[in-house]
């Protein structure tokens, strides 16, 4: 190393001057032959000094080109300049590794055709992304930019983030990489600038991590953070808000600390920055904005695989498969309509994952086969497919799979059916929910046979009185559509207006995205959905309802919408956005219940609470009802009322048992009854 390379070093770590200041104290005696000679005490602090340095010395070894040679002789110098012995623990954390830079076509095209043969159906997928990470070989950036900045798109489970891991393995296998590893930072953990400190700590891990940082899930990016990043594309540094220390491998705010070293900015120089999304382009357009690509080296997208390429892979998995297998003491044999099987399996929501979730199901049932057979030692089992059930044959006997599987999953699903069927009255919203089953059904089959398939919009609009069931009907097809595979979770998220909109300028539409968020495999179910829209000058309820028509078309896969009001309140709510009426074609009027259907209500929620009517109830209810209905049906409650009136008789029945010791403590006379309000 050159005296004026050391020199530059010494002065970025300790400043100008570093010799003088650090020892301006010795007297001119204690200088011998241009070597520093000190005490015990000056010699601890400069040892302190240099301790306290040594990871900004370790950042600029790991980004400069020093050999290991050059860091030895660096050493040896300090040693003599300052009388001090370093040991490496204190320089730097490890020595640092040179790379190679320049990339001759014959080596990306050997390592290109490496990849190619684990990802079917991804060949061009695998040259492009290969090629776009090469650019930076052949035409040396400045040294301050990234290496790269790639954005990949594609439906999810299309191999994007495994081919990008396999290529980045190969590139530091071959030395042009100095890390086989990625740093990933996943966007959908960061909802808001609550998360700001967590989000820095993990972008300053990922970079002390791998060459290559991957920004998952781009298609849930905050609001907060797109400014941030899109600085960070276009200039290779991210920007932070805060002042930053680095202390033993972390960031520590610095707060108002008056310190020479904070850090306002993290350098991706000479890293490959990638983002990648489970969608198309055009749907990543809609949530992002065109603008945020203008920065980018390169976009790519996967292509949707074909038939031949799901038969390539499945063979693969199964390949996988066969071997767990092996673990439970199972050795396992198929044929190629086993293959067959498992391509119809396939589903495009999930990609390549839906054959894991199959195999994955498979794997426990044989768990269970084991388990029940007592199979100790290694038992040859053969997989087969009859009339398109998956069998199992096993000491010549033959047993359906994904039997129990199945009957757990029918069990469920009628279970809910039931409990559907048990709700009084709603015939129309009843059909509705059950043709959803038959649509899924037949998509599936479509898909299986390699036809397109197409999607209906779900989401719904409840319009009625309250006490209709809307909200109960709204928690019944959340889990329906579960049980069924519609959606991935089935839980119903249910707000209001105090839920969507912020209490200040720009928080809404965050607050609204995160709420839908929190919806995603699920439902959503915003009671009383007129409120959000107060006339045009309502800002903020606008803001919200944008913000909700964005996010419906953004995460239509895996959210059902419902939004339930009164009858005109709803049909003047639709005229607030203009994409809200297409976006909510299932309109359902949920109808005010008639004397009769009440009266069946009145004794379900009675059986519910284990009593029973008297039959002297039946004709004064009836009366009532009737009665309730014609005149106030608006707000009388409608299931409500039933409910309030049980749980009023019951505390009067309690009254006139306690009086009649010989009573029944189940029974529920007229008497019990205040139907005196009408």
């Amino acid at each position: 190393m050159r005296n004026k390379e050391k020199e530059d070093l010494m002065e970025a770590v300790f400043g100008k001057n570093a010799k003088r200041r650090t020892l301006g104290s010795l007297k001119s005696s204690d200088i011998k032959l241009g070597v520093y000679s000190m005490n015990k005490d000056e010699t601890e602090v400069l040892t302190d000094i240099l301790k306290q340095q040594s990871e900004q010395i370790n950042e600029m070894m790991k980004e400069s080109s020093f050999s290991e040679a050059d860091y030895q002789k660096l050493k040896r110098e300090i040693e003599l300049d300052f009388g001090v012995s370093l040991d490496d623990s204190q320089m730097i954390s490890e020595a640092p590794v040179s790379k190679k830079l320049v990339m001759n076509y014959e080596d990306s095209k050997k390592m290109s055709e490496v990849i190619k043969g684990r990802f079917p159906g991804q060949e061009e997928f695998v040259d492009k992304l290969a090629q776009a990470m090469r650019k930076p070989y052949v035409l040396r950036k400045a040294e301050q930019q990234a290496l790269f900045t790639i954005c990949l798109c594609g439906s999810e489970g299309t191999g994007k983030k495994a081919v990008l891991k396999a290529l980045v393995e190969q590139y530091a296998s071959e030395g042009y990489l100095t890390n086989k590893e990625l740093g990933m930072i996943d966007l959908s953990r960061y909802e808001s600038s609550e998360q700001e400190n967590l989000f820095v700590q993990d972008v300053y891990a990922a970079l002390k991590k791998g060459d290559v940082i991957l920004f998952d899930k781009l298609e849930c990016v905050s609001p907060y953070l797109m400014p941030i990043l899109e600085t960070l594309i276009n200039t290779g540094k991210l920007p932070l808000k805060k002042r930053y220390i680095s202390n033993k491998g972390q960031l520590q705010e610095a707060g108002n600390t008056l310190v020479s070293s904070a850090i306002d900015s993290l350098s991706f120089a000479k890293k490959g920055i990638v983002f990648e999304a489970d969608t198309t382009l055009e749907k990543l357009y809609g949530i992002v904005g065109t603008g945020f690509f203008k920065g980018f080296d390169d976009i790519l997208t996967t292509e949707e695989f074909d038939q031949h390429s799901l038969f390539k892979i499945a063979e693969k998995k199964l390949e996988t498969f066969a071997l767990k297998c092996t673990e439970l003491n199972l050795k396992v044999n198929y044929q190629s309509d086993v293959t067959d099987y498992l391509v119809r399996q396939y589903d495009t929501s999930y990609g390549i994952n839906s054959f894991e979730n199959e195999l994955n199901q498979w794997l426990k049932c044989l768990l269970q086969i084991k388990l029940e057979y007592q199979i100790e030692e290694v038992k040859e089992i053969s997989l087969c497919i009859e009339n398109e059930v998956l069998m199992i044959v096993m000491n010549e006997e033959k047993l359906e799979l994904l039997k129990s599987l199945n009957q757990k999953e029918a069990e469920q699903e009628q279970k809910i059916l039931d409990e559907l069927n048990e709700i009084v009255g709603l015939d129309e919203v009843k059909k509705y929910v059950l043709s959803l089953k038959d649509h899924f059904r037949i998509q599936k089959m479509r898909a299986q046979r390699g036809l397109k398939t197409s999607s209906v919009s779900m989401h719904m609009i409840f319009t009625g009185n309250p006490g209709t069931g809307k909200t109960t009907i709204a928690r019944i097809i959340s889990r329906y559509l579960k049980a069924i595979g519609i959606l991935s979770s089935g839980q119903l998220i249910e707000v209001t207006r105090a839920d969507l909109v912020g209490r200040y300028v720009g928080h809404t539409a965050p607050q609204t995205e995160q709420v839908m968020k929190s919806a995603l495999g699920g439902v959503l179910f915003i009671d009383e959905a007129y409120s959000l829209y107060r006339g045009k000058d309502d800002s903020f309820g606008l803001e919200a309802i944008d913000t909700l028509v964005k996010g419906i078309e953004d995460y239509r896969d895996d959210l059902l919408v419902i939004l339930a009001g009164y009858t005109k309140e709803m049909q003047e709510f639709l005229t607030s956005n203009s994409g809200l009426k297409s976006r909510f074609p299932n309109i359902i009027e949920f109808p005010d219940y008639t004397a009769e259907e009440l009266l069946a209500i009145t004794k379900s929620i009675a059986k519910g609470k284990q009593y029973v009517l008297h039959e002297d109830c039946d004709r004064p209810l009836l009366s009532y009802f009737e009665t309730v209905q014609a005149t106030r049906a608006a707000d009388a409650g409608n299931g409500r009322l039933a409910r309030n009136l049980v749980e009023a008789a019951i505390l009067k029945q309690s009254s006139r048992c306690l009086k009649d010791l010989s009573a029944q403590l189940d029974e529920l006379k007229a008497e019990d009854f205040d139907l005196s309000e009408v």
